[in-house]
C-alpha cells in the first residue's frame, strides 16, 4: 500500500484511491526471418597489450572537461595539441600546409558501416620536400631554356655557314666560266715565255769580245803592243808583247793592277831585251761580266 502523502491536512481512509497495478512488459514479436546460416566464429587475433597511461593532469585548469556534443576522439585531453584545419597557415613561415587522410584497407575498413573513435592517420607532405621538387622543376626550365637557346644559335650558324659556302661556290662557277675563254690564251703565253727564257739563257751566255778589245786598248800604254794572242771562254788571256824599253814595260804592270774592272789577276814572265825593244808575255785572268752580258 502507498502511504497517503499528508501536507498538513488529515485525510480520511475513505478519500484515498488505491495504486494501479504497474503494467508488465510485453514480449516483442520476432519477425519471421529464414533461419541463417550457422557461421563459425573468427579466431581471436593475439594482440599486443597496451598499457594503461593515465591522463597527465597537472594543474587544476588543465583537468579534462568534456564538451557536449563531441565525440570522444574530438575531445580537447590534457597536453594534447590540436592540429590546425586543413589550410591554415603555419605559425613560423605562415605556408599553408597541405594534409590528407589515409583511406582504410582490407579488413581495417570492414563490411559493416565505418565506426571508429580514434582519429584517421594524417599525412602532412613535409615542407623540404616541396621545396626541393620546385627548386628540381626550376633547374629543369633553366636548363631546357639554355638546351633551346643553344640549339637556335648553332642553327642560325650553321644555316649562315651553308648560305655562305653555296654564294661561294656561285662565285666560283661563274668565274671558271669566265676563265674557260682564256684557256687558250695561257698556253700560247706560257710558250712565249719558255721562247724568251731560252733567248735570255743565249743572250746571257754569250761572249762579247768587243767589249775585251775595248777594256784591253784602254788599259794599254803607248809604248806597247800586242803581237800575238790566245785565250779560252772561261777568262784565261795569253798575249805576247813588246815593248820599247823597259820603263814602258814597268809602267803596262802598274795599269793592269788598276784595272779592277778588266782585270782579276795578271803575270808577266819571258821579258827579253832585244835590239828592237823588250818583248815580254803577259797572263791575264779576266772579270766575268767581260765576255757574259749577264754577269
Amino acid at each position: 500500500m502507498v502511504k497517503p502523502q499528508s501536507f498538513g491536512i488529515p485525510k480520511s481512509p475513505e478519500s484515498v484511491q488505491p495504486l494501479r497495478p504497474p503494467e508488465l512488459p510485453r514480449a516483442r514479436e520476432t519477425p519471421k526471418y529464414p533461419p541463417k546460416p550457422f557461421l563459425a566464429p573468427k579466431p581471436l587475433e593475439s594482440k599486443p597489450e597496451e598499457k594503461f597511461v593515465p591522463f597527465p593532469f597537472g594543474k587544476p585548469e588543465e583537468i579534462f572537461t568534456a564538451k557536449e556534443g563531441l565525440p570522444i576522439g574530438k575531445q580537447a585531453w590534457p597536453g594534447k595539441k590540436e592540429a590546425p584545419p586543413f589550410g591554415a597557415p603555419s605559425k613560423i613561415t605562415g605556408k599553408l600546409e597541405e594534409e590528407w587522410t589515409l583511406p582504410k584497407m582490407g579488413e581495417e575498413a570492414g563490411i559493416g558501416p565505418e565506426v571508429s573513435l580514434a582519429p584517421r592517420k594524417i599525412v602532412i607532405l613535409p615542407r623540404m620536400v616541396r621545396t626541393k621538387i620546385i627548386a628540381l622543376l626550376v633547374w629543369l626550365m633553366v636548363l631546357l631554356f639554355i638546351f633551346t637557346g643553344a640549339w637556335w644559335w648553332i642553327n642560325n650558324q650553321l644555316k649562315g655557314s651553308l648560305q655562305k659556302l653555296g654564294t661561294a661556290q656561285k662565285e666560283i662557277e661563274e668565274v671558271e666560266k669566265e676563265i674557260e675563254p682564256l684557256v687558250g690564251v695561257k698556253e700560247k703565253i706560257a710558250k712565249i715565255e719558255a721562247k724568251f727564257g731560252k733567248a735570255q739563257n743565249v743572250l746571257v751566255n754569250h761572249i762579247y769580245w768587243t767589249k775585251f778589245f775595248e777594256l784591253l786598248e784602254k788599259y794599254t800604254v803607248p809604248d806597247v803592243y800586242f803581237n800575238g794572242f790566245s785565250g779560252n771562254t772561261s777568262g784565261s788571256i795569253h798575249l805576247n808583247a813588246v815593248a820599247d824599253n823597259l820603263p814602258a814595260v814597268g809602267r803596262q804592270i802598274i795599269v793592269l793592277k788598276e784595272a779592277q774592272d778588266f782585270v782579276q789577276k795578271f803575270e808577266v814572265s819571258n821579258i827579253t831585251l832585244t835590239g828592237s825593244g823588250v818583248t815580254f808575255s803577259l797572263e791575264l785572268i779576266l772579270r766575268p761580266n767581260v765576255f757574259y752580258l749577264g754577269k
